[in-house]
């Protein structure tokens, strides 16, 4: 994996899988997404990532709703 392939999550487009490299948030914010499987090495899918509208991934088989200020601190490969 080179440098250049890590970029936030929330450039990814719709329908793209992507592997989560780091999360660059605080201990509470950290904590609350590895509640809801999203750490270090989890495959994501990216449903929908519109310009407007809600952030959407899958995880494993649930569906999350992400702000978009969260998604730019999760970086992915």
């Amino acid at each position: 994996m080179e440098i250049k392939d890590v970029r936030p999550l929330a450039l990814v487009k719709d329908g793209e899988t992507v592997k989560i490299v780091s999360i660059a948030a605080g201990c509470g914010l950290n904590s609350r997404l590895r509640a809801m499987g999203l750490l270090p090495g989890v495959k994501i899918v990216v449903v929908n990532n519109r310009n407007a509208g809600a952030f959407v991934v899958k995880v494993k088989d649930s569906k999350l709703v992400l702000g978009r200020g969260i998604a730019n601190k999760i970086m992915v490969s």
